[in-house]
Parts: structure tokens; C-alpha cells; sequence
């Protein structure tokens, strides 16, 4: 969360005419941003003052700019203070600040390098740098400003909390929980902190204890969309998927252009089988956000259950285009190409699973159906033993079993695969009956 900068109690200073005594109190008034814009505007049209000055009123009319979505003006004004005083430190808090608005995290990283470069004293100028780095995944710098900012206002539930989310994200979890215990400690009422603890108890598979700090949250701010959405994942965590359903609804009732809240809702629906709806959100998902991984991942399950595999490739490859490593999509759309008979496609996918966790015995025992399909005994017999190798006993066992049904085998199901269950397996690879 950034903390928002102000310019307050300057142009009076430096400007202590009687004649635009009631422009500089507009200029600095903050209850309406028009009348802060037109007079800070009349001030910019006075010549008898300093570039300072013009300075601190640019960035004013720009800070009012900014609170009324005229963003082009508001960059215009802060770009012009800086040209006045080039070491106006809360100039370039203020465009860095409107820079992360607008998601350009690294130019907002410079500006606020700038603002510190001036004023090493400006907390907020830490703490906001600590967003951008926090949004541009870059977490251990995050954690180092944030700790800047606490250096010099040591008692900030915002800073504490911030640094909760940065330590998480770093995979830091221990001091994660005491940055928001801390945080909460100086503000129970801080709705952040409970939602960003909720986020630390998640990851600790703490569930219904995310879900008491994720309620908390949305007890004192009912808007909290995230909150929702995170909730609605720690129910389904627990099985209740329809308690998640129930979140997800009202965080897309707040927000209905979150692609994540439709997704999410459509994996819950997957796992309860309402196929139809869940297909319906996962489209809505992918209009919203079409490169969307996840969405179109689980619109390939939805596909594949309804056994259009062709189209289940398509999205599947979809979501492995947003998401090269995503090894249950390679999975599922190995089982799409074997499923219409491509067994060298999939045995490509099932390889790449393997890649990433080379302890995946399904992706051996598939291959091994792929290359029986495909006529190579011999692949097909050392990708079966792999699997029976990395599934143990329960597997063989179960294989024993069929191939007793099938007559191949005569020996005691025991679950021990031994050398002459090797030339068993051989010889039902080769048979039609098998």
C-alpha cells in the first residue's frame, strides 16, 4: 500500500503577499481539488516570485490534478516543478507516486531514488520505493526500504504491514507473522494487516485461522476484494467449496472485471462438477484477460471432461504460453494428444513434466502407453518399470492383479516387481489380449 504524499503549509511560506492571500490558502486548501487547481493557477500567473516557489505550486496543482483523474496534467505539473528546483525531493515523491498509479513500477523506481537522493530524511519516499520493488517482484530491496522507512518512524503499522507482505513474498514466513503481530499490535483496526497475516497463514496451510484474520478484514473494510478472493481459496482449501463460491460471487459483485475472482470460482465449481457454470466463469475469465494461464488451464480440464480434447489442446496450450513451467498443463494436454491417438506429442509433454519433477510416475506409466501404442516394446517396458519403481507396491500390485485377470500371470500378488515379472510385462506389451 502506498503511503499518500502531500504538499502542505509551503506556498504560504514563500509567498506571503496580501493580495493573493486568498489564492494561497486555495493553492493549499485540500477539500476541493477545482479550486486548488484554478488558484494555484492564478498564483503560476503572478512573475514577481522565485522558481521555488513556482515549484512548490506546480506540484500542488498537480497533486490536485492527480485526485481528479486528469493524469497527462498532473505529469505535466510535476515534470515543471522538477524543471524549477531540480532538488525538490517531494516532486519527485509525488510523480514517482503517480508513476506506480499508472504501473510503470521501474520509472517510479528512479523517481523515488530521486526523492531520497534530495531528502534522505522522507520516509514516505522508502516506503513507496518499497511498493514499486514489492510490484516489480523485487522483494529483498522492498524489505531493505521498508526497514529504511521504520528506521525513521518506527511505530508504522502501514510500513510494518507492507513489510509483513514483502517478507512473505520472499518466502520469509517467521518474521512475515511478526511484522503484521506488530503491525496490529500499534492498530487492531487495520484492516491490511489482518488481510496481509491471513495471506502469511495461508501459506502456512493454516487455514481456518486465514479465515478468522480474512473475516476480521472484511468486518472492518466490507470492499476488501482481495480479502474476499483469498477467503474463497483458504475455504476451498477446507472442502467448502460452496462457502468459496459464496466469496468469489460477492468479490466479483464489488469488482466485475476480476478475471481471478471468475477463475477461482470456476476451479470451485470444476471440484463440485457443475461443469456448465464453471465453463461460463472460465470464459468470462479469458475475455477479461485472455493470456490468462490458469483460466484457460481450467477451461482445458472442462474441455477434456467433455472429450472435445482438440479444443482442450488449444486452450491447454494457451495456458502453457503464459506459463512455460506449468507442468500440470503439459500433463493434461499430454493426455489430450494421447487421448486423440497424437502418442508423440504426448510423450513430448509427459517429458517435459518430467523435466520439471522427474518423481511423476503417472508421466512414466503414460509414456509407457504412448510407446506400446507406438509399437517400441522396449520404451514402452522401461517407462513401465520406471513407474512401478517410483509408485511402489500398490501399484505392482494392481498390476499383478490385471494381469491375472488377463492370464499372463500365475505367480503370488505381493506387490514385489521381480525379473520374471519383467519378461511377464514383455510379453503382455506384445499381446493383443493384454
Amino acid at each position: 500500500m502506498l503511503r499518500l504524499a502531500f504538499v502542505v503549509g509551503l506556498v504560504a511560506a514563500v509567498l506571503p503577499f496580501s493580495a493573493f492571500a486568498n489564492d494561497i490558502e486555495g493553492c493549499e486548501q485540500w477539500k476541493d481539488d477545482q479550486k486548488r487547481v484554478e488558484a494555484c493557477t492564478r498564483l503560476l500567473d503572478v512573475e514577481n516570485y522565485g522558481k521555488r516557489t513556482r515549484a512548490i505550486i506546480f506540484a500542488n496543482r498537480g497533486y490536485a490534478y492527480k485526485n481528479l483523474k486528469d493524469l497527462d496534467r498532473a505529469r505535466a505539473d510535476y515534470d515543471a516543478a522538477i524543471t524549477h528546483n531540480p532538488s525538490y525531493a517531494r516532486a519527485y515523491l509525488l510523480r514517482g507516486d503517480l508513476l506506480a498509479d499508472l504501473k510503470q513500477w521501474d520509472a517510479a523506481i528512479v523517481d523515488y531514488g530521486y526523492a531520497i537522493k534530495n531528502n534522505e530524511l522522507l520516509a514516505d519516499a522508502f516506503t513507496n520505493r518499497g511498493v514499486a520493488y514489492g510490484r516489480a517482484s523485487r522483494f529483498d530491496e522492498a524489505i531493505t526500504d521498508y526497514t529504511a522507512a521504520l528506521r525513521l518512524t518506527p511505530k508504522d503499522p502501514l510500513v510494518l504491514s507492507n513489510r509483513c507482505d514483502a517478507h512473505r513474498l520472499a518466502g520469509h514466513l517467521k518474521r512475515a507473522m511478526a511484522d503484521c503481530d506488530a503491525a496490529l499490535a500499534l492498530d487492531p483496526k487495520y484492516a491490511a494487516a489482518y488481510q496481509n497475516r491471513a495471506d502469511v497463514l495461508s501459506d502456512l496451510k493454516q487455514y481456518k485461522r486465514a479465515i478468522e484474520d480474512y473475516t476480521k478484514a472484511i468486518e472492518l473494510e466490507p470492499k476488501r476484494v482481495n480479502a474476499f478472493i483469498n477467503r474463497g481459496f483458504s475455504y476451498g482449501q477446507i472442502d467448502d467449496e460452496q462457502k468459496a463460491i459464496a466469496d468469489y460471487t460477492k468479490a466479483i459483485e464489488l469488482d466485475p472485471k476480476r478475471a481471478l475472482a471468475y477463475n477461482n470460482r470456476c476451479s470451485s465449481r470444476i471440484t463440485l462438477k457443475e461443469y456448465d457454470a464453471a465453463k461460463k466463469d472460465c470464459l468470462k475469465a479469458i475475455e477479461l484477460t485472455p493470456d490468462y494461464a490458469n483460466a484457460n488451464y481450467n477451461l482445458g480440464r472442462i474441455q477434456s471432461h467433455e472429450k472435445a480434447y482438440t479444443k482442450a489442446i488449444v486452450s491447454l496450450t494457451k495456458a502453457i504460453k503464459g506459463r512455460p513451467d506449468f507442468t500440470d498443463a503439459y500433463f493434461r494436454r499430454g493426455n489430450a494428444y494421447r487421448y486423440t491417438k497424437q502418442h508423440a506429442e504426448a510423450i513430448k509433454d509427459y517429458e517435459e513434466v518430467l523435466k520439471r519433477n522427474p518423481k511423476v510416475a503417472n508421466a512414466y506409466l503414460n509414456i509407457g502407453v504412448s510407446q506400446e501404442e507406438l509399437g517400441n516394446v522396449d520404451a514402452a517396458l522401461t517407462a513401465y518399470e520406471k513407474a512401478f519403481e517410483l509408485s511402489g507396491p500398490e501399484r505392482v500390485t494392481k498390476f499383478q492383479t490385471y494381469m491375472k485377470g488377463k492370464g499372463f500371470f500365475e505367480g503370488k500378488i505381493d506387490g514385489k516387481y521381480s525379473p520374471a515379472m519383467r519378461e511377464t510385462l514383455r510379453e503382455c506389451i506384445k499381446s493383443p489380449l493384454c
